[in-house]
């Protein structure tokens, strides 16, 4: 009898353990760097794994694909130096609105999206830094109540040297009572600044973050692209298209420079977009071609393509 009765109660047990096995959540990290140097975005995609074979319900709102997550469920823990003086700590959720948003994580699931943990975890000086990431909604009211955490990462980050100290010492120098180092990060110094170092990989972030246009087919992007604009005597036309070139000149100089900057193909789309922009199509048809060839699964090559359909579709380039 005693015997039977430890079987049983080693079967529920086994059941029991096996049902909250069930679900589980695994987290994967990839870095995405500008650059290895002081003051520049470290972007992190964080793919949330639904290994388990039941749906997983977490916090959190997606927005075209790509899910909002809640601040207090998502913290990085690090070993190094910490400065998070570029990135306020939020209390509230990011969504606080009722009913409670969640998203849905099927079995075999995952949803991937991006973080600066240059700001968001305080990595800003150069070392040498552990860092790992924690999804904890072990104390939400509803969904899965969880924690995991992902493998530790290792990151250095290198003091800035040459003309890119120069850039620093500029834009401390213009900014000496505000948060210089978070400008810098988010691309936000002016020309005038970084025009006096045109081969720092700061200028190049500050050039992609104060022109980035996106090209959206079903308006022509931002700024239209019509076989008709370049002859246009319209006083605001006339004044896009001198931009158009000024942006082509120095997008094409700085590639020049620093033609391994690692978002040198969306530099390379910018030039193929105001080259359509300003009326030189077969220019545009040649660059955005080649940027498919070279790089077409980056964002730059993507962009490209769409591009190239449009202007082919309008028959503003010839088919080939």
């Amino acid at each position: 009898m005693f015997n039977n009765r430890l079987f049983v109660l080693l079967t529920l047990l086994a059941v029991s353990c096996g049902a909250q096995a069930s679900q589980g959540l695994k987290i994967e990290t990839q870095i995405e760097r500008i650059g290895m140097i002081e003051y520049l975005p470290i972007n992190m995609n964080i793919t949330l794994i639904n290994i388990g074979s039941d749906p997983i319900s977490l916090p959190g709102k997606e927005t075209e694909g790509v899910p909002a997550y809640y601040v207090d469920n998502l913290r990085f823990e690090v070993q190094g130096r910490q400065d998070l003086i570029c990135f306020d700590q939020i209390t509230a959720t990011l969504y606080p609105s009722n009913p409670f948003p969640m998203f849905s994580i099927p079995p075999g699931g995952k949803h991937t999206f991006q973080v600066d943990i240059a700001e968001r975890a305080g990595l800003l000086h150069p070392g040498t830094y552990q860092i790992r990431v924690i999804w904890d909604s072990s104390k939400i009211y509803k969904g899965w109540k969880g924690y995991a955490e992902s493998e530790w990462v290792a990151i250095t980050i290198e003091e800035a040297k040459g003309p890119d100290m120069g850039f620093l010492n500029a834009a401390k120098a213009s900014y000496p009572k505000v948060s210089w180092q978070c400008l810098v990060m988010e691309g936000a110094i002016p020309k005038e600044v970084w025009v006096k170092y045109p081969s720092s990989i700061y200028t190049g972030w500050a050039m992609i973050n104060q022109g980035r246009f996106e090209f959206q087919p079903q308006n022509s992007g931002h700024i239209p692209i019509d076989a008709n604009l370049q002859a246009s005597t319209n006083e605001h036309n006339q004044g896009l298209r001198k931009y158009g070139t000024q942006r082509i000149e120095e997008l094409e100089a700085f590639l020049n420079l620093r033609p391994d900057f690692s978002l040198a193909q969306w530099m390379r789309f910018e030039i193929a977009f105001f080259s359509a922009y300003v009326g030189d199509f077969e220019k545009a048809g040649k660059v955005a071609s080649l940027l498919i060839q070279d790089a077409p699964q980056t964002k730059g090559g993507m962009k490209a393509k769409e591009l190239l359909t449009y202007l082919k579709e309008k028959k503003l380039i010839a088919e080939k």
